[in-house]
């Protein structure tokens, strides 16, 4: 198949301006990445990793610590052969230890992980953010926490959402919904409805 001079110097630029603005893309994306290695507004998923203290069991029990962190580097040492594999994420939060200097705090992993989604949900995005690990990682810790400095996630991000409805209400008008579910064992719970028999057992979600 032939094409016209014509058409092929109009497929040609075509294709040359498709390049020209992937490249210029590629450069923007490559100055943010350089400017600032957190800026996360070109990314589709983040993956935090947090270290928590050793429990009471485990101390009893004389763990070895085998995991350690510098920036967004994650290690973990094999204590008997010895080897080190080395693993990239976006966050690495050291929590292990209260007097270490890179001590990353409740307040830290909100402000890190949490904040910026409340900015791109008031821009009109979806966001969602998922804690994921084996029992006692210390996901409820993350997300629910205790009082005052060691509040959570939830707690944090619910006040700064009503604080900042209440700020622009005058302007605006919003209309908030909320579900807390628990996805445990591969069931869902709706953890704001009871069975009506005898108020205790969690109701199964009903997905459709």
């Amino acid at each position: 198949l032939s094409l016209s001079n014509k058409n092929g110097k109009e497929q040609e630029n075509s294709m040359d301006m498709q390049t020209a603005l992937l490249k210029e893309d590629a450069l923007i994306q490559d100055t943010c990445a350089k400017n600032d290695p957190f800026k996360t507004e070109n990314s589709k998923v983040m993956v935090a990793v947090r270290v928590r203290p050793f429990s009471t069991r485990e101390k009893n029990e004389e763990k070895l610590q085998v995991v350690s962190m510098a920036g967004q580097e994650t290690v973990v040492h094999h204590p008997d052969t010895k080897q080190e594999y080395s693993f990239i994420f976006d966050f690495s939060f050291w929590s292990f230890d209260k007097h270490h200097s890179n001590f990353a705090s409740q307040e830290m992993i909100y402000q890190s992980v949490a904040a910026p989604l409340l900015e791109t949900a008031f821009e009109g995005y979806n966001a969602c953010l998922f804690a994921y690990g084996q029992t006692g990682s210390g996901k409820s810790y993350t997300m629910m926490g205790f009082d005052d400095d060691e509040r959570g996630i939830i707690p944090r991000f619910c006040e700064d959402l009503f604080t900042r409805i209440a700020d622009m209400e005058l302007q605006q008008a919003y209309h908030l919904e909320m579900s807390y579910i628990e996805v445990y064992n591969e069931k869902i719970h709706d953890l704001l409805v009871f069975r009506t028999e005898d108020g205790q057992r969690k109701q199964p979600l009903r997905v459709r």
